[in-house]
């Protein structure tokens, strides 16, 4: 889905549309309690989605780093 979505040449209603799956998914997951913060960025050139998000879990804060590589267009 996430190709879908940012192979529309990256455009901000795209990112935030996977910002938002991916802030989901987070928030779904087991003892999530709260995010703090949340950044991205899209590369068009290398196509290269990059996110970072401080959690509050149960337990403690915790980073989140991911990044996806967008095949075809």
């Amino acid at each position: 889905m996430t190709q879908r979505i940012l192979g529309q040449l990256g455009s901000s209603a795209n990112l935030a549309a996977i910002d938002g799956l991916i802030q989901a998914e987070i928030l779904g997951t087991k003892d999530v309690i709260s995010i703090v913060s949340f950044e991205s960025t899209f590369d068009s050139e290398s196509r290269e989605y990059t996110y970072t998000c401080t959690i509050n879990t149960a337990y403690t804060e915790a980073v989140i780093e991911g990044t996806h590589i967008v095949t075809g267009k």
